[in-house]
């Protein structure tokens, strides 16, 4: 600001009054700051589950073009073996989907939010939801385990499910 402005600035108004404009002002920047923060988080959160996603699709190169996921799934799990894919590629497919759900944990709940329109806050509720439906199906998924053949591929497809479903509406949220 120039001097000049400042000076009569303090005449007209007061110290105390331009130290309240101050504060104000610092506390805008401070929130600006929080929500570049809070908007990096929720980018890793997103990229945690994309990451899920991709290892348990998209590396193994066996799912078919046009294959839906209850069909591939079966097909891994009902294979002359009894599976396509050893146990411990199954283990570690519901590892990459554990850590996910506990790297996106911390958004089970709404944060306080900076944009704190109508939208934003029925964006929020629908990806809270969704990300503790992420874990409690976790949860299922690794009960019929034990169970193996068509239980495990239909937990397995709607976990996958889930984890799209968070991932999609994360992606839309902002803080």
């Amino acid at each position: 600001m120039n001097l000049k402005i400042l000076n009569k600035l303090k005449t007209y108004v007061g110290i105390p009054l331009l130290f309240l404009a101050f504060c104000l002002c610092s506390l805008r920047v401070s929130a600006e700051g929080q929500g570049v923060g809070r908007q990096h988080r929720i980018n890793e959160a997103v990229a945690s589950l994309e990451r899920a996603r991709r290892a348990i699709l998209e590396t193994p190169k066996l799912r078919g073009e046009k294959e839906s996921l209850p069909t591939y799934f079966s097909r891994l799990l009902a294979s002359k073996t009894g599976r396509l894919l050893s146990v411990e590629v199954w283990r570690n497919y519901i590892t990459l989907l554990e850590k996910a759900s506990d790297e996106t944990a911390v958004f089970r709940k709404s944060p306080l939010l900076l944009t704190d329109t109508p939208e934003n806050r029925k964006l929020w509720a629908g990806a809270t939801l969704s990300l503790r439906k992420l874990s409690n199906v976790i949860i299922i998924l690794k009960a019929s385990e034990k169970a193996g053949g068509e239980p495990l591929a239909k937990a397995f497809t709607r976990a996958l499910t889930v984890l799209v479903e968070a991932r999609d509406r994360l992606r839309n949220v902002r803080p």
